[in-house]
């Protein structure tokens, strides 16, 4: 029996298993870590059923017919969200679990696929994270959007009890889109123009994006945050596009493309991207300084308390691989300032909150769900420490380090 033939039953057995009526999981002696409000529990017990956290506590017996894991020396946490993702391919959604992200905010992809993959994901008959949608739980601008369709937009969502996400119009400012009702800005661009005192010459064309780059303000951005804080606006920068673009060579990521589909990796080999064929000197010195630029504003959110939150535009921007590109974009919220336990935050508790969702994913505790990530190193003493995956829980269902690497033996092989 060859290894494809081997990969394919192993993933049919996890999803037929997966679908079966689980019993109950006791985890054992483990290291609590709760975002939420930064506390740790040792040598704790969690007791889960029926995809809920029903008990946590000291050493306790397991109920009859439990399974116990042993995680002696492992540190447990809530899964992680991706605030930012692309959707394309079913098979591709598997990478999220395997790399620890339970639940993601999916900005594009086909609605009616994306209402199938929430169902079956939920049903057990697909591997995959839980889907926050847009057009179902929030109303998603479109990129190049103009003002009047923003104020269109920004009304029927308010009509309909959601909330408007998106990139800023280019014809606006940052300010100017929180005030007028726009719950979380994707991505920086808008919001360093307004850091800027050349802001509405940009927007009409008279200042290039190095000028403006180039006179960042402090006090611009202090006056922009502010007005971002009491317009309830939330930021999900993804910084990890913006490193990509900087970096000299991609070696270090070059690994995981093998986990792209084939369609992804021909389309980012071929030579009129403008991702790669802007990539001259000079424009990879303006890239680094935008780079730059936006951990200092990032920064500067962090230090007056504008709302953050973890996004990688997976599977929308060139090499940003599913789960992968979250890891990175942790990575680069401490290296930007903030602590690891803060970085943790902005991909667990944030995203709970800004749903309304913190009943189910909150502090750790009984009644939440069991959406769960157990690592082998701490990882608020050091964020990589967030990688070292022994297993997660995805609506209860437990899937241990083999079942992870059998998804991703599965994925590169159905990509290859």
């Amino acid at each position: 029996m060859n290894a494809r033939l081997l990969t394919v039953i192993s993933l049919a057995l996890l999803i037929s298993t997966a679908a079966e009526a689980r019993k109950p999981l006791l985890i054992t002696n483990v290291t609590i870590i709760d975002p939420y409000d930064g506390s740790r529990r040792p040598n704790a017990s969690v007791l889960v059923e029926k995809g809920r956290i029903t008990r946590i506590g000291p050493p306790m017996k397991p109920p009859r017919g439990a399974e116990t894991f042993d995680a002696t020396g492992k540190f447990l946490l809530p899964g992680l969200w991706d605030m930012r993702i692309h959707a394309g391919q079913p098979g591709q959604l598997r990478l999220y679990i395997a790399n620890g992200v339970t639940a993601v905010r999916a900005v594009r992809g086909k609605a009616d696929d994306l209402a199938s993959w929430r169902k079956q994901v939920a049903a057990g008959s697909l591997i995959g994270p839980r889907m926050f949608i847009a057009g179902a739980d929030f109303v998603q601008l479109p990129d190049r959007s103009g003002k009047a369709e923003f104020l269109a937009l920004a009304a029927e969502a308010k009509k309909r009890g959601l909330k408007l996400t998106g990139p800023v119009p280019y014809a606006m400012g940052a300010a100017e889109a929180g005030t007028a009702g726009m719950r979380i800005i994707d991505h920086l661009d808008a919001v360093i123009a307004a850091c800027t005192p050349h802001e509405e010459s940009y927007r009409k064309g008279l200042t290039s994006w190095p000028e403006l780059l180039q006179s960042w303000n402090q006090s611009r951005a202090d006056a922009l945050v502010q007005s971002l804080i009491a317009s309830n606006t939330w930021q999900v920068p993804a910084l990890v596009v913006k490193h990509t673009s900087a970096m000299v060579n991609f070696t270090p990521i070059r690994s995981r493309l093998r986990y792209a589909t084939r369609a992804q990796r021909a389309e980012w080999a071929a030579p009129d991207n403008p991702f790669f064929l802007n990539r001259t000197p000079e424009r990879l010195q303006i890239a680094m300084l935008e780079s730059d630029v936006s951990n200092i504003v990032v920064a500067q959110m962090r230090d007056v308390g504008l709302q953050v939150m973890a996004g990688s535009d997976a599977d929308g921007a060139p090499l940003q691989v599913p789960g992968f590109s979250l890891h990175d974009e942790l990575h680069l919220l401490v290296d930007a300032g903030y602590s690891p336990m803060e970085a943790l935050r902005s991909a667990t508790v944030l995203p709970a909150r800004f749903f309304g969702a913190m009943s189910d994913y909150g502090p750790l505790g009984p009644g939440r769900v069991a959406d769960l990530l157990l690592v082998d190193a701490d990882p608020t003493a050091d964020i990589t420490n967030v990688h070292l995956i022994h297993a997660v829980l995805a609506n209860g269902r437990l899937f241990s380090r083999d079942d992870l690497d059998a998804m991703f033996i599965a994925v590169e092989k159905e990509n290859e």
